[in-house]
């Protein structure tokens, strides 16, 4: 008798065996398990991480304790440098004013922006958080870049007696920039003798309309190679610091990157959105974005990638910003594409008349296969062509029954087959009224050969025919004596038992009075009524409801090893009884 080899082993606590060649051998399981397996007091621990990517993404796993520890810790980076932690690993960035020496990972060293001074000699530099300004010293004016600065002094022949830079007022040469304040992040200029405020490189004008000043300007990233001496935080290039020193005016340092804080959406730039507090790039409706993508997440996104936007088989689409869900050729809802899509067999004599790729397969256009491959979802390759999965007759189509786990051709009552079809010999054939061709059963004009009375009208139906008296007349369409215009009368009983007297003429009260759809219509001394033919439920009277077929009525409607079952009117299998 053959046993388990690992029977033969006994492992330590937590350790699992796996058999190798017929070889037992103890191992710990997969995950953050260590230890010695084949010890049978202490065997495999839990224990916190065994790998980097048992942790968090900002923390690494110490391979000796097993514990989780943060990424940045003290001794991650150099003094004065910011440490922001990626995917297990620490990013050493210099924040703004400093530079690193020789890297950011040893030193980030204080820049001095006026050492060389790139003034002109006459003007003083001062240091910013984005780079160096020049100034004339009080008193004096001119142009501190270039030409340089003067002592201020009369101008009684107007602006040409001042220098560049500069304008005459109350006969006084002065500094136009020192009558106008500009916002945060901007600086005064003076271009033909006229102040304005410009945006430091790297900003843009706020266009909120709260304040005046400038904001640094935001651009996409994917890693932080993308931002230059930036880091890359939720795809958008942030400035590392430590605290809102290192920020520029409106910023805010939070989790070490510098912040436009914000309280709704008006406070940011138009392309951007006002999320958890904070700005950044993104859409804040659909409108924001082009008619072939939606806003999701505050990102513009195409909704056809995500999940259970369209069902099986169906193709998506996003037309002004929703999804389309549509079929492909020769594929059906199921019941609605947005459900799934199924494919719907149609009939064929050859394979020109079936799609690209198909074959005529039982005079059914069919997809052939070797494999699952080339299904479509919900089918698979049997017999080399691609049928679908099924658990019941249920899952399957008319003129189908479900047969070793997929759909094939055939039937078991006459409600497994199409409207124009009666169950015969587990095959779907044209019932009577209608005639078999290539294209299916098509119905048959009784009317061609005229089965009315001679004076009678008669209307073809689908499988059927009727004959009604043509308007203006009564009477029997179907025999004699035929229509004949209607008698004068004063009461019911001067008319034939299924006409009515009204309006002083003997009428039938049914081309008046519309019974439900599938009903009929009789009158019966006089008295009209509305019934469900045989095999039918329904309320008669209802033109909404009408009658409907049901597979079954009563026990004798189905087969002998089924039953009718009263709530859902359908035979089941004597195995649903519950016992």
């Amino acid at each position: 008798m053959c046993i388990s080899a690992c029977e033969l082993l006994s492992c330590g606590p937590n350790a699992i065996c796996v058999v190798n060649n017929h070889v037992p051998q103890c191992q710990c399981p997969p995950g953050s398990y260590v230890g010695d397996p084949n010890d049978p007091s202490s065997g495999c621990e839990s224990v916190p991480c065994v790998y980097n990517i048992d942790c968090p993404l900002t923390q690494l796993c110490n391979r000796l304790t097993h514990l989780c520890y943060d990424v940045c810790d003290e001794e991650s980076c150099g003094t004065n440098a910011v440490c922001i932690a990626e995917d297990h690993k620490a990013i050493c960035q210099c924040p703004p004013g400093t530079s690193p020496n020789p890297i950011a990972e040893v030193e980030c060293i204080t820049v001095d922006v006026c050492d060389p001074n790139p003034c002109h000699n006459t003007a003083i530099c001062k240091s910013t958080s984005t780079g160096h300004t020049c100034q004339c010293p009080q008193g004096t004016i001119g142009d501190p870049f270039t030409s340089g600065c003067r002592p201020e002094g009369s101008c009684p022949g107007g602006d040409s007696e001042c220098p560049p830079k500069s304008i005459c007022k109350s006969g006084r040469c002065i500094n136009p920039c020192e009558q106008i304040n500009c916002g945060p992040n901007s600086v005064c200029n003076v271009e033909n003798k006229k102040a304005s405020c410009s945006c430091l490189a790297k900003y843009i004008p706020v266009q909120t309309g709260i304040q005046d000043g400038c904001i640094r300007i935001a651009t996409t990233c994917t890693t932080d190679t993308d931002c230059g001496n930036e880091v890359c935080y939720k795809e958008q290039c942030r400035a590392v610091c430590r605290n809102n020193e290192d920020c520029s005016s409106g910023e805010r340092c939070l989790q070490k990157v510098c912040v436009n804080p914000c309280a709704d959406h008006s406070q940011c730039s138009k392309d951007q959105a006002c999320i958890n507090g904070m700005c950044i790039i993104g859409c804040r409706s659909n409108k924001n974005c082009p008619s072939e993508y939606a806003c999701i997440n505050n990102r513009c996104q195409d909704p056809c990638q995500g999940e259970g936007s369209c069902g099986p088989n169906a193709i998506c689409s996003c037309q002004d910003h929703k999804t389309v869900c549509k079929c492909p050729d020769g594929f059906d809802g199921n019941p609605t594409p947005q459900q799934g899509c199924i494919r719907v067999p149609s009939l064929c004599q050859q394979a020109n008349e079936c799609p690209e790729q198909h074959i005529c397969h039982q005079n059914i256009c069919t997809l052939p296969c070797q494999d699952n491959t080339v299904c479509a979802v919900g089918e698979r390759c049997y017999n080399e062509i691609c049928v679908k999965v099924c658990y019941s007759d249920n899952n399957c189509l008319h003129g189908e029954v479900c047969r070793k786990g997929v759909c094939q051709p055939g039937c078991g009552f006459d409600t497994d087959c199409r409207t124009s079809q009666v169950c015969v010999q587990g095959q779907c054939k044209c019932a009577v009224g209608f005639i078999g061709t290539p294209h299916g059963c098509v119905d048959i004009d009784e009317c061609e050969d005229n089965p009315c009375h001679p004076t009678a009208v008669c209307k073809n139906q689908p499988g059927s025919y009727t004959c009604i008296c043509s308007e203006g007349r009564v009477g029997d369409p179907f025999a004699e004596p035929g229509c004949s215009l209607p008698d004068q009368c004063r009461h019911n009983n001067k008319c034939a038992d299924n006409l009515v007297c009204k309006l002083g003429k003997c009428q039938d009260p049914c081309e008046e009075t519309r019974c439900g759809s599938h009903a009929i219509c009789n009158v019966v001394n006089h008295k009209l009524s509305c019934s469900c033919p045989s095999g039918h439920l329904g309320d008669p009277y209802d033109t909404h409801l009408g009658c409907f077929k049901v597979e079954c009525l009563k026990d004798d409607d189905c087969s002998s090893n089924q039953f009718c079952d009263e709530n859902s009117n359908k035979c089941l299998s004597m195995s649903f009884i519950e016992i």
